[in-house]
């Protein structure tokens, strides 16, 4: 029961290292497509034990060892952590880092533009996704049933999280109504619903907020990478309940201690 729970408790913890891996590519080529994972694996290890005589026994140990290796899916930290010291590098150049400058505008511009083509078949895409993961359901009643309290725990934190307490900071800060902001960023929202991916809706995020709540583009092409890598406020609510139900799954009964050190 131990062993089971100091992994549970470890969840959070992979994130958190693959994360101080993660910002530091080895390879910049292979970080947009691939990034760093952190696990656990057991490992059996001889220890050579001296007893109260002093006789020294040869006893096999299994221990819990983190073990690293490359997964699929974009590195989008490393990458933004170079993009950001490499536009410094620009800058100190002076006029002639100019040209790069306006070759990376015209770019970005092209990307806006196939964005937009985007956002005309996106509803009819992210249906058609959302049918489809439905589909492979063996029994949508018994996993809804299974997996109730579990679906519904992660849909009510996040509603109240993103339709409570951001729009909360939100007009404390600018006096303003939160949701007409929202409103303003539906259609990435859906996207990201349908796509489970950050990474996926962040062009879109851009263009929306740009075009819909006015926002500057310097501001909105500095903030929404960093925000779409590092502050996952749905995936930080999402590991949380995710260790807790494992360890119910397990019959594994987590004190107040524990669940503090989730969080």
């Amino acid at each position: 029961m131990g062993g089971s729970c100091s992994l549970v408790l470890s969840v959070p913890l992979n994130a958190l290292f693959s994360s101080h891996r993660n910002i530091f590519p080895s390879n910049l080529v292979s970080a947009t497509f691939r990034s760093y994972a952190t696990s656990y694996k057991l490992v059996e290890i001889k220890k050579n034990i001296t007893d109260e005589l002093g006789v020294i026994n040869e006893t096999v140990v299994v221990e819990k060892v983190p073990w690293g290796e490359e997964v699929e899916g974009m590195n989008i930290l490393g990458l933004v952590v170079f993009a950001i010291v490499f536009g410094i590098a620009l800058r100190k150049l002076g006029p002639e880092g100019e040209n790069l400058i306006q070759f990376f505008n015209s770019f970005n511009e092209a990307t806006m533009v196939l964005v937009s083509w985007i956002m005309w078949y996106a509803p009819l895409g992210i249906m058609f996704l959302v049918a489809g993961k439905i589909v492979e359901m063996e029994d949508v009643a018994a996993l809804f049933a299974s997996l109730g309290k579990y679906i519904a725990s992660c849909i009510v934190g996040h509603v109240i999280h993103g339709l409570l307490v951001l729009p909360g900071i939100y007009f404390i800060f600018t006096r303003r109504n939160p949701y007409r902001f929202l409103w303003g960023i539906v259609t990435p929202l859906a996207t990201a619903f349908g796509t489970s991916s950050s990474s996926a809706t962040l062009p879109l995020m851009m263009k929306c907020v740009e075009e819909n709540n006015g926002v500057s583009k310097h501001i909105s092409r500095f903030i929404l990478p960093i925000g779409a890598t590092v502050n996952m406020d749905g995936a930080a609510l999402f590991q949380c309940v995710a260790a807790v139900f494992i360890a119910q799954l397990n019959n594994i009964s987590l004190d107040f201690i524990q669940i503090i050190t989730i969080l």
